[in-house]
């Protein structure tokens, strides 16, 4: 069976015999499988699919595709017996099973090789995490370091390949402590604002008269080095150009314009800010939004303009500054998609909306364009493409013109924040909505309010798990989009294809299909799945709440 599902499945999709040196390496008097020559034997399939003639492609493909269908096949029913048939390997049977589908994932990333005009469906070889492979996994990365909410996150998420990557590469190497973490949400991240003190005073009236004029305050810092203190500029944003900075409060940076920065933090700032654009004013919510209501409102309000006209976007994490501009790409993905800014709400909006995107590593920042995989390395590892695939949809509206509210729930869905009430404020803008209208609005009228702004939806909107709207007409919609404040943390997610339902007075209006299966039963604490023999589509049966389900 082991030989089978790599060197046979290998040898039948890319058609050459695979010598056993590719998979197979002696260490002290031990056989292993590795994975080291993978790579080498997807680059020359996909030379030969290049160069071959478009009469030849599709036949391979159909070929291709009838292979990786019966291995996957053949894993799904190796899955109702919890994979029984490996238990001979003892505790090598877990490492088999993924190397299984490393291979596997490897051949159906390599299938994009082939012409667009041919069909190139994939297939989830997510099924290996089947319980208690994905018990080990969890316990194992928790040991290691990692903080259980990334590791839920990456193990709901993340293709084996990934999940090998993250594994094998560990976190990265910070002083926080995650004892206090759980599956839904890093406790290192949530701040309490009330015993949070940031230190010097900033210009705290001219900073409110421009924002109660609308207008958005911006700083230089005038040079008084020869001097013990630190003199800031206010100035409009419509006059000098700026960057903004986004960061997570837990990094020190947080705070308003009564309570502002430190000195040292000030200077830091603006020699990072002249290393992207000299001569740049710059914007932090640390100093230019004051704490006083009236103000404060209208500064969140404006929040979709700070960002979307600055000049730059420069991003400050803290573990991300300990990882260095050198190392591998991949790696850097992996740092940035596991970052604690890539865990909180408001940093999504920041990042969506930025003309360019700068993150700060431990030796310079780089844009995110530059940290982004080529195109043919994400041919030959797999796990590229998949780390990179949320990193590109915090481009997308920049780059398309298109980012829609499936966008928005699926980046939502595992991140946080210290005061879940901002929710909608921070995302509106990107739904071609305006906070200011829900400023004044509780929690839930303001879920409501932005729905009724955004009018149309996908369809399976209805059918996310999570804690839903109990306002008639409403009920059909989440309270919130992250897991950890009630919205779905597993199963299905959010369309982002074209919207096919319509808000009415009465409720969502879309057209639904229902299948009508034969009586059945599932045993409960057994994986079950419902497999589409025309598309080879698989469907969880999830939630088997009773000894039976008929």
């Amino acid at each position: 069976m082991q030989s089978l599902l790599t060197f046979g499945l290998l040898e039948a999709v890319v058609e050459q015999h695979i010598p056993e040196s590719k998979l197979v390496k002696a260490e002290s008097g031990r056989l292993f499988m590795t994975k080291d020559s993978i790579a080498e034997i997807i680059q020359g399939f996909i030379e030969r699919v290049k160069a071959g003639r478009e009469e030849e492609l599709e036949p391979w493909l159909k070929r291709i595709h009838i292979s990786l269908s019966q291995a996957h096949s053949m894993m799904i029913s190796i899955l109702k017996s919890q994979f029984a048939a490996f238990e001979v390997l003892g505790h090598d049977a877990s490492s088999t099973i993924c190397f299984i589908a490393l291979i596997s994932e490897a051949l159906v990333n390599a299938k994009m090789a082939f012409p667009p005009s041919l069909p190139r469906r994939g297939f989830s070889w997510s099924m290996v995490w089947a319980q208690p492979n994905r018990q080990v996994l969890v316990r194992e990365m928790i040991a290691d370091g990692w903080c259980p909410s990334i590791v839920e996150y990456l193990v709901s998420t993340a293709s084996v390949s990934s999940l090998e990557y993250a594994f094998s590469h560990g976190p990265a190497e910070d002083s926080n402590y995650h004892g206090d973490c759980s599956a839904e949400a890093c406790a290192t991240y949530i701040v309490d604002e009330k015993s949070y003190t940031p230190k010097s005073m900033p210009p705290l009236e001219e900073v409110k008269k421009l924002v109660l004029g609308e207008e958005i305050p911006i700083i230089t810092l005038a040079d008084r080095s020869h001097e013990n203190f630190v003199e800031l500029k206010v100035h409009k944003a419509s006059d000098v150009p700026y960057v903004t900075i986004s960061y997570v409060w837990a990094d020190g940076l947080g705070g308003t314009t009564e309570t502002g920065l430190s000195t040292c933090q000030l200077h830091r700032l603006a020699s990072l800010v002249s290393k992207i654009r000299p001569g740049a004013a710059f914007w932090t919510d640390g100093i230019c939004i004051p704490k006083a209501d009236d103000a404060r409102k209208i500064a969140i309000g404006m929040m979709a303009r700070t960002y979307s006209e600055a000049a730059a976007v420069l991003v400050l994490d803290s573990g991300l500054q300990r990882c260095y501009s050198t190392e591998p790409p991949d790696l850097k993905v992996l740092r940035v998609l596991t970052s604690g800014w890539m865990q909180r709400l408001w940093t999504l909006q920041e990042a969506v909306l930025a003309k360019e995107l700068y993150l700060v590593f431990a030796d310079t920042p780089l844009l995110l364009k530059d940290i982004m995989p080529r195109p043919s390395d994400m041919l030959l590892f797999p796990h590229l493409t998949d780390l990179a695939g949320e990193l590109f949809r915090l481009s997308k509206l920049s780059k398309y013109d298109s980012y829609a509210i499936g966008d928005v729930a699926r980046s939502l869905r595992w991140r946080t924040t210290s005061r879940p009430p901002d929710e909608t404020l921070a995302i509106a803008s990107l739904l071609g909505a305006h906070a200011s209208f829900l400023v004044d609005l509780n929690s839930e009228n303001r879920m409501i309010r932005l729905i009724q702004e955004i009018g149309k939806f996908p369809r399976n909107f209805l059918f996310l798990s999570g804690v839903k709207l109990q306002v008639p007409g409403f009920r059909w919609a989440m309270a919130s989009f992250m897991a950890s404040h009630g919205g779905s943390a597993g199963g299905l997610m959010l369309s982002t294809q074209r919207p096919e339902a319509v808000l009415t007075a009465r409720g969502l209006k879309a057209v639904y299909y229902t299948l009508i299966f034969p009586r059945t039963t599932f045993e409960k604490g057994k994986p079950w799945k419902l497999k589409n023999q025309k598309t080879d589509q698989l469907h969880d049966v999830r939630d088997l709440s009773s000894q039976a389900l008929i």
